[in-house]
């Protein structure tokens, strides 16, 4: 297993945006990595696109960059699924400190599991629909880091699909910027290129694609249903960048990163074989199911049952541990930790072996990820002119 680097994870990425703008922060920066301060930075997320799946495709604008900028490997955090990672990338917070680990994840405000990002309840129904109060500020701890640069005069704009731009999650974590929303991948770059031109002093744009994350998880990572996409995002995104204006292109610096990469499930564990459901801790009449992602699970016990799951999960190449080990091991974080974190994770921590995926029910995905292999874990970091990227 590959555990996160803190200190060169994602979770450095606002205060290696802050560097290149040249605006004051208090967010630690990416080690060992010094590009060179812009007018304007554009910060492409390809969701799903690991270091290991950057490296094979090595064509178009990716290789551009790559080759005529500055690439590192950095690490994503634990879990390495999206919900811990964008918020890590969003606030420079580290999942210790932020507590957004997982999709379905138990929230005692509500008294029941619910999926985060989207802010809905298991069965898709919005929260705000079913309750008063809390609201979104509940899912994590912290604000948007990227909020600190229009304090100081920079532009933000986040670009993201319109399915996305104005959920629970999207709107409170981006609320300090505006939202451009797209349709599909040329309707991104192109307004990207609108709003670049557009902007009046120094700018920051936050763009988030899921596609290669969509793809895969129903193809597999390294698939030419990928490399199909990638291709159309990287002409997409050459094509529009190239008609920026010359003076635009050269004070605008394109970081190209990614959340996590994804593994190809060899093998699926279904908890709910192995006889754990008897174990689950019960609130309000129903059991709390396996919560987090299908690399990454946490259990929520009765009392007294760790050791009988344990022993019914003993030989199915899982490492388990208990909140305080994984803690003490550095998986979220080296700082301090949240009183929420600790509730959120439960009593038992599961993360699978090699390439299986663990879960409950029915497993509907080819590519996976949350875990510490490291396609998951490793991620691109690379920083380029716009100028030297396109023709």
């Amino acid at each position: 297993m590959e555990q996160p680097n803190y200190g060169r994870s994602l979770a450095e990425i606002p205060g290696t945006v802050f560097d290149i703008l040249g605006a004051e922060e208090e967010y630690s920066s990416i080690e060992g990595f010094s590009p060179a301060e812009s007018e304007n930075v554009v910060l492409v997320i390809v969701d799903g696109f690991g270091y290991n799946q950057w490296q094979e495709f090595d064509s178009g604008i990716f290789k551009e960059a790559e080759q005529n900028g500055d690439l590192t490997r950095i690490t994503s955090v634990f879990p390495s699924m999206t919900a811990a990672t964008l918020t890590s990338i969003s606030t420079g917070r580290q999942p210790l400190q932020h507590s957004l680990v997982g999709w379905e994840m138990y929230y005692s405000e509500f008294g029941e599991k619910i999926q985060t990002l989207p802010f809905t309840d298991l069965s898709g129904t919005p929260l705000p629909d079913r309750f008063d109060a809390p609201g979104p500020e509940v899912l994590f701890e912290g604000s948007s880091a990227y909020a600190d640069l229009v304090e100081e005069g920079v532009e933000c704009y986040s670009v993201m699909d319109e399915s996305i731009a104005h959920g629970g999650f999207s709107g409170e974590v981006h609320s300090h910027s505006e939202l451009v929303p797209y349709m599909n991948i040329p309707d991104m770059a192109l307004k990207l290129r609108q709003k670049l031109e557009s902007a009046d002093g120094s700018s920051f744009f936050y763009v988030y694609m899921d596609e290669i994350d969509t793809t895969c998880h129903r193809y597999g990572p390294f698939s030419p249903q990928q490399d199909a996409q990638l291709e159309n995002i990287s002409d997409c995104l050459s094509r529009e960048l190239g008609e920026l204006s010359e003076d635009v292109a050269e004070n605008t610096t394109v970081v190209f990163t990614a959340d996590h990469g994804q593994v190809e499930v060899s093998d699926y564990i279904d908890l709910y074989d192995h006889g754990i459901e008897e174990d689950l801790e019960v609130r309000n009449g129903d059991a709390i199911s396996p919560c987090g992602t299908k690399r990454a699970v946490f259990l929520h016990l009765k009392d007294e049952r760790e050791g009988a799951v344990r022993h019914k999960l003993s030989d199915l190449n899982l490492r388990i541990y208990t909140p305080d080990e994984a803690i003490d091991a550095g998986f979220f974080g080296d700082g301090e930790v949240s009183d929420r974190l600790r509730e959120r994770i439960g009593d038992l921590l599961l993360v699978p072996e090699g390439r299986k995926a663990v879960w409950y029910g029915d497993m509907d995905k080819i590519g996976v990820h949350g875990g510490m292999h490291e396609n998951e874990m490793y991620i691109p970091f690379c920083a380029a002119k716009a100028s030297e990227i396109v023709d």
